[in-house]
């Protein structure tokens, strides 16, 4: 586990690396029950990682496990993960009620998770003076996010700065410094789909409003152009280029009744001032095909 090299593999989340050192774990555990010895050596563990692999698929574990799993696994040992037999990740998950686990004390919460799109960890530590107030159509939203990103979400809308505003002012008068309370932070909903949610419904915004004023499209590939020399990112996309869904992802997203093809300068704005992603795959077959 020492020699996990963070810089080296690209393992940049905490979350991530601590996931990793679980699946190690687990394997190691397996090594040791399998042989009774944990005396083995890095060249004499590599050669199991199919059969673990196999094994943990055989008890029913998820493809997004499986893969999470084989993907550490060849971190740890220097591997590619096109040499292991392993079932594909699909994006576009068929879920039959999204909205099940929501409870009565996590309303404030699903609704400030619909307006800002922000994940459950960032709506538990968001303050009030993290939210910046424009002007009466746009708020600035800063947050520490996955992977100690610092995050810039950005908010258009009379409805959304309503809303916050509403929101802030609660927090204000019960001398509260984050914007929900601890009960509300700690609900059990699913706010994944209100982050979802947001995506789409900003996704359909932006869409909607380059098909009413074409010209407004440069203004959104500029405003794209600018946050990645912001984050001193590189764009390699290209914009002028719709994103097809293709194989299972279009079937699926077929057999819902979603697009099988995306407007790739709003999936992009979305990704960046929305979601934080510099790609556009990830904010499409996880966000917006739901």
């Amino acid at each position: 586990m020492k020699g996990i090299n963070t810089f080296k593999w690209k393992i940049f989340s905490e979350g991530t690396f601590k996931r990793y050192l679980g699946v190690l774990k687990q394997y190691c555990k397996y090594l040791k029950e399998k042989f009774q010895t944990s005396h083995l050596t890095m060249n004499e563990a590599v050669k199991y990682i199919q059969e673990y692999i196999d094994l943990r698929e055989a008890r029913g574990l998820s493809a997004n496990t499986l893969n999470t799993d084989l993907s550490a696994l060849c971190k740890i040992f220097g591997q590619k993960i096109s040499d292991y037999r392993h079932p594909p990740r699909h994006g576009v998950h068929l879920k039959n009620d999204p909205t099940k686990y929501n409870t009565e004390t996590g309303e404030t919460t699903r609704d400030v998770g619909l307006t800002t799109g922000l994940r459950r960890r960032e709506l538990g530590h968001l303050k009030v003076d993290d939210i910046k107030f424009i002007d009466c159509q746009t708020v600035h939203i800063f947050s520490i996010g996955k992977g100690g990103k610092h995050n810039r979400t950005v908010l258009k809308g009379i409805v959304a700065v309503a809303k916050l505003k509403e929101y802030t002012s609660r927090a204000e008068k019960m001398n509260n410094d984050f914007l929900l309370t601890k009960a509300e932070a700690h609900v059990p909903d699913g706010l994944h789909y209100c982050r979802a949610m947001c995506a789409q419904i900003t996704y359909n915004a932006v869409l909607q409003e380059m098909e009413n004023d074409p010209a407004k499209r440069a203004k959104y590939i500029q405003e794209i152009k600018d946050e990645f020399k912001r984050c001193e990112r590189k764009l390699k996309e290209n914009l002028d280029k719709v994103y097809r869904l293709r194989g299972y992802n279009r079937e699926a997203a077929l057999s819902i009744g979603k697009p099988i093809v995306y407007d790739r300068v709003a999936a992009m704005y979305v990704s960046l001032f929305i979601l934080h992603h510099f790609r556009t795959n990830t904010t499409i077959l996880h966000y917006l095909v739901k």
